[in-house]
């Protein structure tokens, strides 16, 4: 399979929001006490989302490492 580096860009801008929005909205009201299994929930939802930001950014440093070339936005 062939690697699609505006794909792989995507998903990794992707996870960062999804990870930033998530911080923001269990962190909003500073005022909460989180439950054991809130602050689990969290930890597991962002240790998914760094997991995908990971695996997309090391996808595209071995499809660029290796001659592939670079996603669109990165050429303008």
């Amino acid at each position: 399979m062939r690697a699609n580096p505006n794909q792989l860009l995507a998903e990794f801008r992707a996870a960062v929001a999804e990870s930033e929005h998530l911080a923001e909205e269990f962190n909003s009201d500073d005022d909460k006490e989180h439950s054991a299994t809130e602050y689990q929930r969290y930890d597991d939802q962002m240790t998914a989302l760094y997991q995908r930001a990971i695996e997309a950014m090391d996808a595209l440093d071995g499809y660029l490492s290796h001659g592939g070339h670079p996603p669109d936005e990165w050429l303008r």
